[in-house]
Formats: C-alpha cells, sequence, structure tokens
C-alpha cells in the first residue's frame, strides 16, 4: 500500500511538474519592436523681415529672422510668413552669411558662424541681426546709429555699393538645415 501511495504520489508530482513546468524546449519570448523614431521635419527659412528701404552706402540694416506671419485673406489665413521655424519645435542655431559685417543685438560680429540667439521673458530667440552697408569692420560704426554718415559722406564704408546677397540658414538639433537668400536692390 505505501507503495502505491508512493507511486500515485510520484505521479502526481510529475504531472504537476510538467503542467507547471510544460515539456519539450521552450521557445524563447519574441523581441519586441522598437519604437517607432519620430520623424525630423527640416526647418522653413522665409525671407527676413526688415522695415529698411534704404540701402545706400552706409544705410543700417536689422533682419528679424523670428517667424512672424503677416496679413490676413478673407478667411483670416495668414497671407504671408517672414523669418524662420521649425515644425517640430526644436531650437533653431542661425547662420549669416553677408559681404558686409553682420552683427547680433550685443554688437558682435557673427559672420559665418553658426550660433543659438538668446531667449527672451517669453522663451522666444531673440534673432535680429544688424549690417550697416559698405561697413566691413569687426567693430559697428558706433551704438547702431541709423546711418554711419558724416557730413553726408558714408564714413567707413565703401562709396560705390553695389546689391550684395544676404543668406541666412537655420538648422535644428538634428542636423537638418534650411537657407533663405535675398539681394539687397
Amino acid at each position: 500500500m505505501r507503495k502505491m501511495i508512493f507511486v500515485s504520489m510520484s505521479i502526481v508530482t510529475l504531472l504537476l511538474l510538467i503542467g507547471i513546468m510544460g515539456c519539450g524546449p521552450k521557445q524563447p519570448a519574441p523581441i519586441p519592436d522598437p519604437p517607432p523614431v519620430p520623424e525630423n521635419h527640416t526647418p522653413v527659412a522665409y525671407a527676413p523681415f526688415t522695415v529698411t528701404m534704404d540701402f545706400s552706402s552706409g544705410a543700417r540694416v536689422d533682419y528679424d529672422l523670428r517667424y512672424r506671419l503677416h496679413g490676413c485673406d478673407t478667411a483670416g489665413n495668414p497671407t504671408s510668413a517672414t523669418g524662420a521655424r521649425d515644425p517640430d519645435g526644436d531650437q533653431l542655431e542661425y547662420k549669416v552669411d553677408c559681404k558686409w559685417t553682420v552683427f547680433d543685438g550685443g554688437r558682435k560680429k557673427i559672420n559665418r558662424q553658426w550660433l543659438t540667439f538668446p531667449k527672451d521673458d517669453r522663451g522666444e530667440q531673440l534673432a535680429i541681426v544688424t549690417f550697416f552697408v559698405g561697413w566691413d569692420k569687426l567693430d559697428p560704426p558706433y551704438s547702431f546709429a541709423p546711418k554711419c554718415v558724416n557730413n553726408e559722406i558714408a564714413d567707413g564704408c565703401g562709396s560705390v555699393i553695389t546689391p550684395e546677397p544676404f543668406t541666412y540658414s537655420v538648422r535644428d538639433g538634428k542636423g537638418a538645415i534650411a537657407t533663405h537668400t535675398i539681394s539687397q536692390p
């Protein structure tokens, strides 16, 4: 009888082990698919905003590279845009190419170098640049005066001014770049 109880218990134990552990080789758990990589959209660069109409020797030209919508159609939709934006909301870096010296808001020369503009109290980058037509020195003529002229002669600026292209580029943190070029009249 003891043998029968022992054999019965052994069979029950074996069945429990097979039921719990299964029999045969185990299949490895499937490897989950990696999460999808979000698509990076290229930034967009429109013509920069300026109120300057004077591109004569010594004229001060300010370009606002911040994204702005202008005008509305009958449906209330914007009709034009200026500056640059990133569809993904990434912070942008800017690079400006111009024959003349281009200055940031701190009056520092910024030609042909990638830089991130500081942000204002609303979190918007202060992407505004200035140059003086004909000016190619390291420092501005003086504290961003309206025109670097003295007695109607462009002081420190070239006397004959031909239209020069102004190009700015923007890139997001993932390396996508957009560029816009304009020529002064």
